[in-house]
């Protein structure tokens, strides 16, 4: 063999070398990306979840308010011209109301401060009244309680909610 066949020989298998270090490192590149991609999505629903906990909880407090301002302190029982005014977490809810033939309804978003960690979360209710009960009901009130504060919800798309009802 001479010196331009070994030559011709070598130059062959230059570059075998690249192209498989090349094909590992995409390789890794891709699991690595991958791994990155299950971990963002994983902590896009841990934020939900933990959103949905709190938007719940909201909920339910703004409807146990509004229950008591019914059942027992029957704010929702005047005339019209008389706004409803409660109190829900320390602080004074003056709700929309209208009192029309014996239906009367009354809406308010308002914030809740939750006293652990000192942040305002919204609650959006709507309240029906009878006066003459309708199939056994006497009130239907539904709350929604988001988790950020009622001027967050009006400026973000990114908030979750929850609602709950009851009718009594």
């Amino acid at each position: 063999m001479n010196l331009s066949q070994k030559i011709s020989a070598n130059t062959r298998h230059k570059g075998v070398a690249l192209l498989i270090a090349v094909i590992f490192t995409s390789v890794i590149l891709a699991f690595a990306l991958l791994i990155g991609n299950l971990a963002y999505k994983q902590v896009l629903i841990t934020n939900t979840a933990s959103g949905a906990q709190k938007a719940f909880y909201v909920a339910d407090a703004g409807l146990e308010c509004i229950l008591y301002a019914d059942q027992v302190s029957n704010v929702f029982q005047g005339p019209s011209s008389q706004k409803p005014t409660f109190t829900c977490a320390g602080q004074s809810v003056t709700a929309q109301y209208i009192n029309n033939n014996g239906t009367r309804l009354a809406a308010k978003d308002f914030d809740i401060t939750n006293s652990i960690d000192g942040k305002s979360y919204c609650v959006s209710f709507t309240y029906t009244g009878f006066d003459t009960p309708v199939a056994g009901c006497k009130a239907y009130v539904f709350a929604t309680g988001y988790d950020v504060s009622c001027q967050a919800r009006s400026t973000s798309p990114y908030f979750t909610s929850r609602g709950l009802e009851a009718i009594y």
